[in-house]
């Protein structure tokens, strides 16, 4: 990847699918990557930055210190950095006070002008080989669901919407899935006029 930072930028990605997109990184905080012209680092607490130093092999581990600041502005001057981008559609208020403080008299912060989106939406042969692959799985999982009600349905009491909920995340399971994209949404009779519904023991 590409960001066309100058020697004296670096760029933080702090959002979830942006960190697991540069990185293969699962986190939902505690976790962000800085990048400049020269390197790129994972930044991460002691609980799980041997994890994610892991995971992220090409990535410098930096573990975060929060009782002391002095380790983000030794990494600025060692690099010097004087300008860090953030993704302004992620950086809350708090956030963005909170690394104007770490960054004082070092760097000032600065949002990207970088659409992530548009970049996450060129795909390589490999990302479409996996996304080709998992829209078979769920068309397959569909069609398992459906065959499961119709013969439920005539000889023995029809599943509940929280059993096909785990039947669903199961399959996928045993199909190699590490994950679904997101929780099934099931609902039947008078709850499938309901956007979101949350399953229930219907």
């Amino acid at each position: 990847m590409n960001f066309q930072l100058k020697k004296y930028e670096a760029l933080i990605i702090s959002s979830s699918p942006n960190i697991y997109y540069y990185s293969g990184i699962r986190c939902e905080g505690g976790v962000f990557l800085l990048f400049t012209a020269r390197n790129k680092f994972v930044c991460a607490d002691a609980r799980f930055i041997k994890e994610a130093a892991r995971v992220a092999p090409g990535f410098i581990p930096l573990t975060i210190d929060k009782k002391d600041s002095g380790w983000w502005k030794e990494m600025l001057k060692k690099n010097r950095i004087k300008t860090v981008y953030f993704e302004p559609f992620d950086f809350t208020y708090y956030k963005l006070g909170a690394f104007r403080r770490l960054s004082r008299s070092v760097a000032v912060l600065k949002p990207s002008a970088i659409d992530f989106r548009a970049l996450r939406s060129i795909k390589n042969a490999r990302e479409l080989f996996c996304i080709r692959r998992a829209a078979r799985i769920a068309e397959e999982i569909l069609g398992e669901i459906k065959q499961l009600c119709l013969r439920r349905g005539r000889s023995k009491p029809a599943p509940t919407e929280r059993d096909l909920v785990l039947e669903i995340h199961k399959r996928g399971l045993l199909r190699g899935c590490e994950e679904l994209a997101f929780s099934p949404i099931v609902a039947s009779g008078r709850n499938s006029g309901i956007p979101h519904h949350q399953s229930s023991s219907r």
